[in-house]
């Protein structure tokens, strides 16, 4: 009877685990793939290498627990070397969950373009319920920001700021301060850098040296640089520097570079700040002889130039006024020739003015001869060949109230 009675049992406890196996099996049948998902995301970066943190989000939206294990991510290039090879130790998946599964790698694009990697997964997700084991396929979406970095490459800010020095009848001197922001989270490097400095009609005047180097991720270089510009170029209505290179990037071995082009306005230099170190001295003498007509004034002005530079003088006018109890009255004027007075020289200008007796002595007001004579002359200095004056004026005066 007992033996009946086991025997019993144990078909019914065989039954019902052939059910369960069954019903079990037809559901493991049935059940939804998990979606997986890599995500690929840039750490840090330096020109050598780059860290990068791998996820892997793994979807079970089945009524059972699933099991990762031996989850490898390899990146390769075209020619099929591996770039990056990380292994994710996996784990348990529970049933109607996500479950997230990183690592830490560091790689080394070998000069590879990200945009050219192929990112793969291989791995095993699996069920285990009883005697009944299954591995499951993989639903794989793949998520690089590698490409990202290089794509968001931004060009630097760059500002300029010139001065101007030594200037030379052909040419000014010309320093520069540059000033370059890298506002990427790498390195870049500045390189082959050209400059040239235009006119408003793109006729090239000048040019200077600039040099080039690497900007830290994030920072400002100040470099300086050494150049020139044409005399003629203080007649342009504009001064424009044109400056053009490239911006290349190391990422993890990976060389990119981009082309560089700026376009910005500068100062016309002004002859006044030019010529303002060297005075130029005036002088004006006067050889006075009595005529029918009045006082003949033979006038010579001599002009002393201590500078480098040929000065023309132009515009040149001799006033003669007489001045009463503090009021100016216009005795007689006359214009000097224009002229050019060389460097390190004095230069001599001649003409002659007539004051009439009728202005320069006056019987009317019982004053015959006034309180104060004024001299003034007034002209126009230059650079021979350029636009830009410098309106100059001198006077002198002789009081002649002890005569009286």
């Amino acid at each position: 009877m007992k033996k009946r009675t086991m025997k019993f049992i144990l078909a019914m406890v065989t039954i019902i685990n052939i059910l369960t196996a069954t019903v079990l099996f037809v559901d493991i049948q049935l059940f939804d793939m998990p979606e997986t998902t890599i995500s690929i995301d840039v750490i840090e970066i330096s020109a050598n290498e780059m860290i990068l943190q791998a996820t892997v989000e793994v979807d079970n939206t089945n009524s059972f627990g699933l099991h990762a294990e031996n989850l490898q991510i390899t990146t390769v290039s075209p020619s099929g070397d591996d770039v990056a090879n990380i292994v994710i130790e996996g784990g348990h998946i529970p049933a109607n969950k996500m479950t997230t599964f990183t690592e830490i790698a560091i790689i080394t694009l070998n000069g590879q373009s990200p945009g050219l990697l192929t990112t793969k997964i291989t791995g095993k997700i699996g069920v285990d319920i009883g005697f009944i084991t299954k591995t499951l396929p993989l639903s794989i979406n793949v998520k690089t920001s590698l490409e990202e970095v290089v794509d968001t490459l931004s060009l630097p800010e760059i500002s300029i700021t010139t001065g101007f020095g030594n200037i030379t009848q052909q040419q000014i001197n010309l320093t520069a301060t540059i000033d370059t922001y890298n506002p990427n989270t790498f390195d870049i490097l500045i390189q082959n850098l050209s400059v040239n400095i235009q006119t408003e009609n793109e006729t090239i005047v000048g040019t200077f040296m600039a040099p080039s180097g690497s900007i830290p991720a994030k920072n400002t270089t100040t470099w300086t640089g050494e150049g020139w510009i044409r005399t003629e170029a203080l007649n342009a209505q504009q001064l424009l520097i044109n400056l053009s290179g490239s911006v290349g990037i190391a990422i993890a071995g990976f060389n990119k570079s981009l082309p560089l082009n700026l376009r910005m306005e500068i100062d016309v230099p002004s002859i006044k700040t030019i010529l303002s170190d060297d005075p130029v001295d005036v002088v004006i003498r006067g050889d006075y002889k009595a005529t029918f007509k009045g006082i003949l004034d033979n006038i010579i002005l001599e002009v002393n130039n201590p500078t480098k530079l040929d000065i023309e003088l132009t515009d040149i006018v001799v006033t003669a006024n007489r001045i009463d109890n503090g009021k100016k009255v216009l005795i007689a004027e006359t214009q000097l020739e224009s002229g050019i007075v060389q460097a390190e020289s004095v230069g001599a200008f001649k003409g002659q003015m007539v004051m009439p007796y009728s202005k320069l002595l006056s019987f009317k007001t019982g004053r015959v001869l006034p309180d104060e004579m004024e001299v003034r002359v007034r002209a126009n200095v230059t650079l021979p060949g350029i636009d830009q004056k410098i309106w100059v004026g001198v006077s002198g005066y002789q009081d002649l109230r002890l005569l009286k």
